[in-house]
Formats: structure tokens, sequence, C-alpha cells
């Protein structure tokens, strides 16, 4: 859970409207001044250094670059440390990125040797603007590890930007990259899910990640079933599905809790725990943007990492733990943050920046 946590910060920083950087969300959606992209890149430098980052690359791209408003955008942050590569793509921001997100058409992606049918949103966003510019960044970055050849990539986003992360993390291990780990937080639909035996986006990334890639759904925040609603279908059942289609590697935020969602009905829209954690288990589950928040999710993970007694929380899978073991290893002072700590102050402090809560 301590990872996730990680993951979940990251995803939330490269948003610049997050309350650190003090920039007015109106104008992140028309696209930063260079002194707004300056003071973004310097704070989120700033923040990551302490936690063990010692490079860091920051990628843009404007479908329309003296219009930013009108066409797709994607936006990356590439972190190196001396042993693993770290990638946190940004979700819808920018005003441009608003508007391709309702487009419900396809395009044709091949990767792997297979034609996909994927989305309009994430294909233009990833496929068309970001990649060419990540793929160099993550050879950057692993070059700057001290062993490039066994460097492990962790990829994180949320909502297109987890949509990315699932595209990116596939594309980086056809590269020939270590792919570890891959963090989706209310993510944005990729492609279509089909019978098995078929070749489709969901069997394809099931196959190569999908034992390293986790993904999480916030109370009744609507993104990750806006494909379905518009088709009429269920994310597990129609389709129209997410990875992991079954729920394996699926978590559901209830209330302030932390829940897996396989093998159980967390995955559909209105499951009994979602209906009854309003106080009224009528049925209705209505859709709340707000949950759809990244700050908001970030707050409860991290209730469920830092102050959810330890019993009841989930055990984070193998890989996870060994992520854990090498974040531990890599920062470089005592002021760095030790994820083997998640309850003192310096997380709250550092990775939160809020003051730590009171103990009863």
């Amino acid at each position: 859970m301590h990872n996730m946590l990680l993951m979940a910060s990251l995803a939330n920083d490269v948003y610049p409207w997050s309350k650190q950087y003090n920039i007015p969300l109106l104008d992140v959606a028309d696209g930063l001044d260079k002194e707004q992209a300056a003071r973004f890149e310097r704070l989120f430098g700033e923040k990551y250094r302490q936690l063990g980052a010692t490079s860091i690359q920051f990628l843009d791209f404007y479908e329309t670059p003296h219009i930013p408003i009108t066409g797709a955008a994607a936006h990356a942050v590439v972190l190196s440390t001396p042993s693993d590569v770290f990638v946190a793509i940004r979700g819808t921001a920018d005003a441009g990125q608003v508007r391709i997100t309702g487009h419900y058409y396809t395009e044709k992606w091949t990767i792997y040797n297979t034609t996909l049918d994927v989305y309009y949103a994430p294909y233009a966003s990833f496929v068309g603007g970001l990649w060419p510019q990540l793929l160099p960044a993550v050879k950057r970055a692993t070059a700057a590890t001290d062993s490039p050849s066994t460097a492990n990539i962790y990829i994180t986003g949320h909502s297109l930007g987890a949509a990315s992360a699932y595209m990116a993390g596939l594309s980086l291990k056809e590269a020939g990259f270590r792919v570890s780990g891959v963090y989706a937080f209310d993510p944005y639909h990729v492609g279509y899910s089909c019978e098995a035996g078929q070749a489709c986006w969901v069997s394809l990334y099931e196959q190569h990640l999908g034992d390293v890639t986790y993904s999480w759904w916030n109370n009744q925040d609507p993104i990750p079933q806006l494909l379905d609603f518009h088709f009429q279908g269920t994310p597990s059942g129609s389709r129209f599905g997410h990875v992991h289609a079954d729920g394996r590697n699926w978590m559901r935020i209830v209330g302030d809790k932390c829940l897996s969602a396989h093998n159980n009905r967390l995955m559909e829209a209105c499951p009994p725990e979602i209906d009854a954690a309003d106080g009224a288990a009528d049925g209705a589950c209505p859709s709340k943007f707000g949950d759809h928040l990244p700050w908001k999710i970030l707050m409860r993970i991290a209730h469920c990492a830092l102050l959810q007694p330890q019993q009841q929380q989930q055990q984070p899978p193998p890989a996870n733990a060994r992520l854990a073991s090498r974040l531990q290893q890599q920062q470089r002072s005592k002021e760095g943050l030790r994820l083997s700590a998640c309850s003192s102050s310096s997380v709250w402090n550092i990775l939160l920046g809020l003051p730590p809560p009171g103990r009863k």
C-alpha cells in the first residue's frame, strides 16, 4: 500500500493546479506561460529530489502549439533513481484534452504485430503526442541509472493519464525495457475487451502486463465507466471493458476503505458496498465527479496506507514489496523519505504537503 501512495502522489503532482504550485486551473487549461511552467518544474523537482530522484525530465506536447486549447495535448515527467525509472503521465487538464475525451470513435494502433482498435483520446494523446518524446526520455533515464540493463520502469497516471500509462507500459515493454509496474488511478478507457482467444486491447495487454498492473476506482467516480454508460455496458461485462476485465489487481475505494475488487461485485457501477456508503441502500449510486479529482484519490489512499490499522490493509503484491525495498535503499540523505516509516511526519510534510494528523 505504501508504494501505491507514492505512485498516487506522482499521478497527482504532475497536475500543475495542485495546491503546492499555486497556478490557477484556468491557466492550466489555457496552457502555462513560461514563468508558470518554470515554477511547476522547479517545485516538482525540489520535492522529488528530496525523495531520491537523481534526474528529472519534463515532456510536453501540443497538437497546435500556438493554440493549445484546440487540439490534443500530453504531459509527463520522467524521473530516475540509481536503480529505477518512474514515468508519471498527466490526465485531462488542457482545454484541448477536454474536447477529445468526448470523442467515442476509435483509431487503429499496431503493437506487438497486432492491430488494435483504441479510443481516440488516448490514441491522440499518447501515440500521436507523447510517445515520440517518451521513448528517448526513458532511454536517457535508464542510461543514468547504475545498471541500465536491469533498471526497472514504473509508470503511473490518472484519468486519461492512466490510459496513457497502460499504453506506455505496453510500448516500453515492446521496446525491450523492464516494465515492473503500471499504476492507473480512475482510468479512462483505452480499448475493447473480447471473447477468449480473440485479439483485442484487453487480451493483448493482459498477456504482457496483466500481472504487474494495479488499477484503482474511487467510490462513485463516473470516468472508469464513462464509455460503458455510452454503450450500455459495464466495465467487467461489455466488450468496452477495462484491464483487468475480471477485477484482478483492481482496488475500489469505498468511503475511506481500500478493498480488492477481485472475485466480487466491486467492478459494478453500483455494488452493495458503494450503495450503502452514502447511508441509503436504495439501489442507486449517482455519479460524483468530485470522486474523480486526483487529490481526493491521493488522500484516500494516504488514509489507507498511513492511518488504517495494519490488519485492515490489503497486503501489497510481491512486486510492490520489492519496489518498497529498492526505494528505501535509494535515499541519498538522512532527510530523504523512507517508505518503511510511512507514519512519520516526513511523509506527510514531503510527500503530501500536509501536517501530520493528530493521534488519539
